[in-house]
């Protein structure tokens, strides 16, 4: 969703690839209780057990030459096709912070991508995926920045996880009514 002010908004991109998916195959890699389970099973783990790393296929830390370094993902959940191992030999604990690099990689790239496009510079990341969730953040942060070459920023909403319950609030209210209630809060809390 790209803002320019109040009622100005476009939604210009996307991904089925979010908090979602990383839950609904966390349920069926680990079987976690829950979303925050599952957060805290990828606090734990390691993933370069089941992804594969540029040093993996390059050799060592020999990978600048190639403008690379040697701890990049390459592939996620690579590992799983080299390595003669059964899911159940995998530890849920290093497949659910495997998944939530891959999804928290594919995030940040696809909105630096789309900010490139619009030529912005701050890119601001909300919804029940991130939570508060520290490493969740710093993936992204550290995705955005290694695509973006340091150029651009991230920011993280606060109370990002009540975004799609005002999203659903805000499509079925009429914009008048919505414009005299923004401009309420605003004049609230600056």
């Amino acid at each position: 969703m790209m803002m320019e002010g109040i009622g100005k908004f476009e939604c210009v991109s996307g991904t089925s690839v979010g908090g979602s998916t990383f839950l609904g195959l966390g349920k069926l890699l680990t079987q976690p209780k829950s979303f925050d389970e599952l957060l805290e099973l990828s606090r734990r783990g390691n993933n370069r057990v089941a992804d594969m790393l540029v040093g993996d296929i390059y050799g060592g830390n020999d990978c600048h030459q190639i403008g690379l370094a040697s701890t990049n993902i390459a592939s996620s959940f690579g590992k799983a096709i080299s390595d003669n191992k059964e899911l159940h030999e995998y530890q849920p604990e290093d497949i659910s912070r495997s998944l939530l690099r891959m999804i928290s990689n594919n995030i940040g790239q696809i909105s630096y991508l789309n900010a490139l496009r619009y030529g912005l510079k701050r890119i601001f990341f909300g919804g029940f995926f991130i939570r508060g969730h520290a490493y969740t953040m710093d993936t992204i942060s550290v995705a955005v920045h290694y695509w973006s070459k340091g150029e651009a920023e991230t920011l993280f909403l606060r109370h990002e996880g009540f975004l799609g319950a005002l999203g659903a609030l805000i499509y079925n209210i009429d914009k008048s009514s919505l414009l005299q209630e923004w401009t309420e809060i605003h004049e609230l809390f600056g």
